[in-house]
């Protein structure tokens, strides 16, 4: 059975952080290894990490003052976090040791994958894709034909992937990110993030209430969301069953249990006040959300009810 989780009170061990203790204020970024390991980013290179749930928050030394957009886990204990001016670090010991990588590019950073330990790609503003061969320590450069912003990467292998961005933009790539064609999503709305189930079912989010959905592989895309939802959706997450999922957006959140067909309102449950929210971590039915004003909201029966974890 769900159970509601009483509100926890966060202390904060300070640690030497990458923006010398200043404030940050918005967390952008959070990644989940199993339901205790917690890493979150935020501005001006804030990461903070939680070995007990978030019991507890330590602040560690980034390398970087530059805005964290992106973290992820890579492996046990091995992560990745990218960010503005083109800032790529790696991490390890779960998260409190960084060193920043040479990206030899300026444009900000907003998401990566790695398909194995050597394979990844970063997109970025101005069209910026970048590729490693080496787990991230050399990139090579590339740029789309139209510039637009790239918010999302989503990798199925070695060769085929998707990003997207600016003005509803879908790319697809088959041959491991060198070439990209265009696909047609039937709406302008910026794209924030694509979330495959396998390489034929693939979810879309973005800008006013855009909720996409394609079953075969990209090629084509239709609207699958809540309805008529205003809100900017930044971030979707299904199980592997296809059939339960979660989107994240600003001052909003929605669930549903059978594959998109309805989606249930659960801003209500939402701690007060409402914040734009935009990432989210989930294993099993823990779900860890952040937001502005460094918000940290943990849920721990898919999004029923929540606790706020404070700094």
């Amino acid at each position: 059975m769900f159970r509601r989780l009483l509100p926890l009170l966060i202390p904060l061990t300070l640690a030497a952080c990458g923006n010398g203790g200043e404030p940050f204020g918005d967390f952008n970024a959070v990644a989940m290894l199993d339901t205790q390991t917690i890493v979150v980013g935020g501005g001006e290179g804030a990461i903070f990490t939680s070995s007990n749930g978030g019991a507890t928050f330590f602040g560690q030394d980034s390398g970087t003052t530059r805005q964290i957009n992106a973290i992820k886990f890579l492996g046990p204990d091995l992560l990745g976090a990218a960010g503005d001016g083109g800032t790529f670090l790696n991490g390890s010991s779960g998260g409190s040791v960084w060193v920043e990588q040479d990206t030899a590019n300026s444009d900000d950073l907003n998401d990566f994958q790695f398909v194995d330990s050597q394979f990844g790609i970063a997109v970025g503003n101005r069209s910026v894709i970048l590729r490693t061969f080496n787990g991230g320590l050399d990139w090579i450069g590339s740029f789309l034909p139209a510039q637009v912003d790239l918010q999302a990467v989503a990798f199925a292998d070695l060769q085929t992937g998707w990003v997207g961005g600016g003005l509803g933009s879908i790319y697809k790539s088959v041959d491991g990110g060198q070439a990209w064609s265009l696909r047609s999503t039937g709406t302008q709305s910026m794209i924030f993030d694509i979330w495959l189930i396998d390489a034929q079912r693939i979810w879309a989010v973005g800008a006013a209430g855009a909720v996409l959905f394609s079953g075969d592989g990209g090629d084509t895309w239709g609207p699958h969301g809540p309805g008529s939802v205003p809100n900017d959706l930044h971030r979707i997450f299904f199980q592997p069953d296809g059939l339960t999922g979660i989107l994240l957006g600003n001052q909003y959140l929605a669930r549903t249990f059978d594959g998109g067909d309805t989606w249930e309102n659960l801003t209500p449950n939402l701690p007060a006040p409402l914040v734009d929210y935009a990432d989210m971590a989930v294993v099993g039915d823990v779900v860890v959300v952040v937001g502005e004003d460094e918000t940290i909201l943990r849920s721990d029966d898919f999004g029923s009810s929540f606790s706020v974890l404070s700094l």
